[in-house]
């Protein structure tokens, strides 16, 4: 086994390790197992994943073994997004940028899963069945990258379905209990209605949201229409060489409460129309102001997270057809990205990945968790036993752990 190989494999069980007396000895090793396809694979195809791990016994008990864990109790998903909102409150300052977005993944035959539903997909505008998502992602002004903090999923036809602004608080309410009041919350359009602005609000969140021009505000006591405000705006500050913006300070109505906000008039050469923009507070540093516009066009980090987990991952080729099942390959997902983030923040382990994915040009992308996906497959590729698992007659072995699975310190277990 080659050193690279080593401390990939390291990475992943690190990662595991963090689950320790949250489950079970065998769902340990089904996390390992299954995270470890999903980075080899690129896929979340279960017959891909299981001819992967190259076990001794039929490839049709190696994928049942799988599913039975799959359909289990256990939510993978939730596990994940425990350990990825503990790793993010180690990450998050006032400068973080937390986008927040929804989205969805469909399938041609979704008709045939449990609790799907009728879903509008983004990139064709078609409605399609599938689920709903809601994503939290984060990124790191510092560093430049963007890493995932939180991925729901869910149906408009299951039983505790409320409603989509349900839903998408849940994600937050998590985050902020999880990790903090910390960063900067950007939102697109959609997330401009009272139900989100009021929590916001209540719990004295910073965030930037792009409102639609058909809400009201309170200025100078009397309701008006925030594109009518808007209108009235100078835009006397530069922002970089082709946009400019102004502010206003106003209120903003929710419950019978008034909660004072910053109404921001963005606009360059190249826009027809200028955005508009609401704040939390009454602002009246440009500079703050700029950084907050500049955070929401960092946004872009939670649409790409949601290409990578599609076309790095495949999880829109899944053809799993269990409700939860399908969260748990999700959660596999997210943990296998958890890996990646910790390649990446291992400058060393970073170039060794990067190298071995053989890129074709010098010039490193952005969003480099592509390249770090390829070089991990590539590492991977041509290894015969993914993990060996020897152990003595049952009246003979003693109790293990996942310590004991994960870093083993005698014969009693032993992985390659």
């Amino acid at each position: 086994m080659t050193e690279l190989l080593k401390k990939v494999k390291g990475k992943i069980r690190v990662m595991v390790h963090n689950f320790e007396g949250k489950v079970s000895l065998p769902y340990g090793k089904f996390i390992l197992e299954l995270v470890s396809g999903v980075l080899i694979t690129g896929s979340c195809n279960i017959t891909e994943i299981s001819r992967s791990l190259n076990e001794k016994i039929k490839l049709k008990n190696t994928m049942k073994r799988l599913f039975n864990h799959l359909e289990g109790k256990t939510n993978l998903l939730e596990l994940a997004n425990d350990y990825l909102l503990s790793q993010a409150s180690t990450k998050v300052d006032d400068n973080t940028i937390i986008a927040l977005d929804d989205g969805d993944i469909s399938h041609l035959f979704a008709n045939n899963f449990e609790q799907s539903c009728k879903v509008r997909d983004g990139s064709t505008g078609k409605y399609l069945e599938g689920y709903y998502l809601n994503q939290i992602s984060l990124f790191d002004d510092k560093s430049n990258q963007t890493y995932p903090a939180y991925l729901g999923m869910y149906s408009t036809e299951s039983k505790d379905f409320k409603s989509a602004n349900a839903e998408g608080l849940k994600s937050v309410e998590s985050f902020v209990t999880n990790v903090g009041k910390k960063g900067l919350w950007v939102m697109d359009r959609g997330y401009d209605n009272g139900a989100y602005l009021g929590y916001f609000l209540k719990e004295c969140l910073s965030f930037i949201v792009r409102m639609k021009t058909n809400r009201h505000l309170i200025y100078k006591g009397k309701s008006v229409n925030i594109e009518e405000l808007s209108k009235s705006i100078n835009r006397r500050y530069k922002n970089g060489k082709h946009f400019r913006y102004g502010y206003l300070k106003c209120f903003i109505e929710i419950k019978s409460k008034l909660y004072p906000v910053t109404l921001i008039s963005h606009k360059g050469e190249f826009n027809k129309e200028s955005h508009i923009f609401l704040t939390n507070g009454h602002l009246s540093k440009s500079e703050e102001i700029k950084r907050r516009i500049r955070g929401y066009y960092r946004r872009w980090g939670v649409e790409e997270s949601y290409r990578f987990e599609k076309q790095g991952f495949g999880i829109e080729k899944s053809i799993i057809r269990n409700f939860n099942s399908i969260r748990s390959m999700l959660g596999a997902v997210m943990l296998a990205w958890s890996v990646l983030v910790d390649i990446n923040e291992d400058e060393i382990l970073r170039e060794e990945v990067v190298l071995a994915s053989k890129p074709e040009k010098k010039k490193r992308p952005q969003f480099i968790y592509y390249t770090l996906l390829r070089g991990v497959r590539n590492i991977f590729a041509g290894v015969k036993t993914l993990y060996l698992h020897r152990r003595r007659k049952k009246n003979k072995l003693k109790q293990l752990t996942i310590e004991d699975f994960l870093f083993p310190k005698s014969s009693l277990c032993h992985i390659v």
